[in-house]
């Protein structure tokens, strides 16, 4: 039988076909190939296994949905004040995975003049248009015209009236409604991210709670201008081949501009996406993406970062976090590093399966204190430039009524189970200690915006249904505006995170990972991952970065090198960055200089008859993970002892010979590793 996945629920997948919704399974490899909601799947209703997933029309990344004929962008018109670039971002993104677009105006009752002007911008344009005020379900018949025949999805800021226009449309509050199973006739409550919702025959919405925007940075910069329905009957105008469309003369488009043809302001935002898609590609996410602007480049923003004192150290993972604290200070803003004390005695569930481990206040206080150290080489803490804070400060404090009442009642279960980062701990089972996270992260914004006047948060892209949850309450309790804007997180181009090796996290931390070990993993990084590092983590300018985008071979390397090196002094200042480029050469070059070489010393009790087999040096020295993994390396010729390739997995050295001189491991062409006794 085939159907249309409309939900999924930890590891059950809700199929409507034939009028009657099923609950099924998903074997291994098609639970591994994705299956989203808005797939046609096969399935077998007997066995309730979901055997196959048919091709897809189209595929939206974030939110993770398929087969959408329309996207419905949501603007207010005021309260929230529409943001036209965030709409301008989501035509184009409509424009370039080929879905049709619609506009619907919210809240049209609180200012009528500003209704008029977007209109006579997006209607010449030839974008269909909706007027409402969801609340006295204004324009609901005219939106309905526009939703028929068609799957679609709603985007648009927190703050518009999605959810509102969601239950107009259906008559009753949206976030209520279940879904039946076939099997057991039970009522399911729609707890995942992304639910779709049938108003009749093939026609649904889906319901994407907290969503806002697309990922437009997969838009070729280049290639932006295709993606603008007015302009892209304008290209041929253009007198050579590569147009920018900004900076050239005799540009089709910039004659269109002057001679009236295009509206001012939507050229102006082309421009500041196209800028934004030719940076350095930390924003993921934002919120009122005019304001947000205007009060970072304004040196008015007072913004904090949140870090979680699991470990003694931070690890490449806080990395972006870190240099975005710094770059926004360099440019007049205040940054507040708010250390987790209180939070980390509950720990974030996000992007986790399994509960983390609980801490001691204790352990917890050490590692704060390490945190502080850590940061000061990043962050400017004098003279009030800069403050750091703990959470403990005033969650240790909060009275558990009180917070249930003050607190507790700004929160909706319903669209707190929706979010992203308990998705995963749905699956094993979501403990009611983490489930109170959110409200604790959203408490800490809105203690900072009443004790320090902090007016944004930044964090990393799994954080944003916890960030948004802290702009909601202080909107609620105090009816101020606070911003959100979350940064993509460091992955390599296979789409993992950055920062493992196979000893474990890269920490910053020089007694856990040697300036040595830092400076040899940015060396080794994959070439596609280059270039995106060193706009991302490096402070060099952008014209110095974009002159090595076609270096190859020996170049490539080159730049490689100057990631590692700048990385390097960043984190452990210009002489560890020195010594440990000058000992990589000297090894890569054939020189025997190993002195800030990593090394694992030995005891008299790891011999046996005075030996040690080369296979246990690998394992100790944490170059395999195991006795057969280290055979393997040996097998594969991937192992060499002070320049000599090992092919016998019976090689072993004896006590005496490491005391007289350390041996020198490499593993593969670029990992090397000194064994001394201890």
């Amino acid at each position: 039988m085939q159907g249309k996945i409309i939900s999924n629920i930890s590891n059950l997948y809700y199929i409507e076909a034939n009028e009657k919704i099923y609950t099924c399974n998903a074997r291994g490899k098609l639970k591994d190939e994705g299956i989203v909601v808005g797939d046609i799947v096969d399935f077998d209703e007997n066995e309730n296994i979901i055997e196959k997933i048919e091709e897809r029309d189209n595929y939206i990344k974030r939110p993770k949905i398929s087969n959408i004929t329309q996207i419905v962008c949501v603007l207010s018109a005021k309260n929230p004040k529409p943001d036209l670039l965030m709409l301008d971002k989501q035509l184009a993104y409509a424009e370039y995975v080929g879905i049709k677009a619609a506009i619907v105006i919210n809240k049209i009752d609180l200012d009528k003049e500003k209704v008029e002007e977007i209109k006579e911008i997006y209607k010449n344009i030839g974008y269909p248009m909706v007027e409402t005020n969801a609340k006295e379900k204004e324009g609901i018949a005219s939106l309905n015209k526009i939703l028929e025949n068609n799957i679609s999805v709603f985007a648009g800021n927190s703050g518009v009236g999605k959810s509102t226009l969601l239950n107009s449309i259906f008559g009753k509050e949206l976030t209520k409604s279940g879904l039946i199973s076939n099997k057991n006739k039970k009522g399911k409550n729609t707890t995942t991210n992304i639910a779709l919702y049938k108003i009749k025959k093939n026609e649904y919405i889906a319901d994407t709670p907290g969503f806002s925007t697309f990922d437009i940075s997969e838009i070729e910069s280049d290639k932006l201008a295709e993606y603008f329905k007015e302009f892209k009957p304008l290209l041929d105008d253009c007198e050579f081949v590569g147009c920018t469309h900004i900076k050239e003369e005799n540009c089709g488009i910039k004659q269109a501009l002057q001679q009236g043809k295009i509206d001012n302001g939507r050229y102006e935002r082309f421009c500041k996406i196209y800028e934004e898609l030719k940076e350095r590609g930390l924003i993921a996410q934002i919120t009122d993406e005019d304001e947000v602007r205007e009060l970072i480049n304004n040196g008015k923003a007072v913004f904090y970062i949140g870090f979680d004192p699991t470990a003694d150290s931070l690890h490449v993972g806080h990395f972006m976090a870190l240099c975005l604290m710094k770059r926004l200070q360099m440019a007049g803003n205040k940054p507040i590093a708010l250390i987790g004390g209180g939070t980390g005695m509950i720990g974030d569930p996000s992007g986790k399966t399994d509960m983390r481990k609980m801490l001691t206040p204790e352990i917890i206080q050490h590692n704060c204190d390490c945190f502080k150290k850590q940061m000061s080489k990043f962050i400017d803490f004098s003279d009030g430039k800069a403050l750091m804070v703990n959470n403990a400060d005033w969650l240790l404090d909060l009275n558990y009524v009180e917070l249930l009442r003050d607190v507790g009642a700004c929160f909706s279960v319903n669209n707190m189970l929706r979010a992203e980062c308990y998705k995963q701990r749905m699956e094993k089972g979501l403990s009611f200690l983490e489930f109170n996270y959110m409200i604790m992260q959203s408490y800490d914004f809105y203690a900072l915006y009443q004790k320090y006047g902090c007016n944004m948060q930044f964090g990393g892209d799994d954080q944003w249904s916890n960030m948004l949850g802290g702009t909601e309450l202080i909107r609620r309790k105090l009816g101020k505006n606070a911003y959100a804007m979350t940064i993509n997180l460091l992955l390599n181009s296979e789409g993992k995170k950055m920062g493992k090796t196979q000893k474990g996290a890269v920490w910053l931390d020089p007694e856990k990972t040697t300036p040595f070990e830092f400076f040899q993993y940015w060396r080794n990084i994959d070439d596609a991952d280059v270039m995106k590092c060193l706009r991302m983590l490096t402070f060099l300018p952008l014209e110095e970065i974009n002159a090595m985008e076609g270096w190859e071979g020996s170049q490539l390397n080159k730049a490689k090198e100057i990631l590692a090196y700048e990385l390097t002094k960043l984190v452990h200042g210009e002489d560890e960055a020195n010594k440990a480029q000058d000992a990589a050469r000297a090894l890569f070059g054939g020189g025997a200089d190993s002195a800030d070489m990593p090394s694992t010393s030995l005891s008299a009790d790891d011999f046996a008859d005075g030996k040690i087999s080369v296979i246990d040096i690998l394992v100790k020295a944490g170059l395999a993970k195991s006795k057969s993994e280290a055979r393997r390396l040996i097998e594969q010729g991937g192992v060499s002892v002070n320049d000599e390739k090992i092919k016998s997995l019976d090689f072993s050295l004896s006590a005496d010979e490491i005391a007289a001189d350390p041996a020198i491991i490499k593993k593969g062409k670029k990992i090397f590793h000194k064994i001394v006794m201890a």
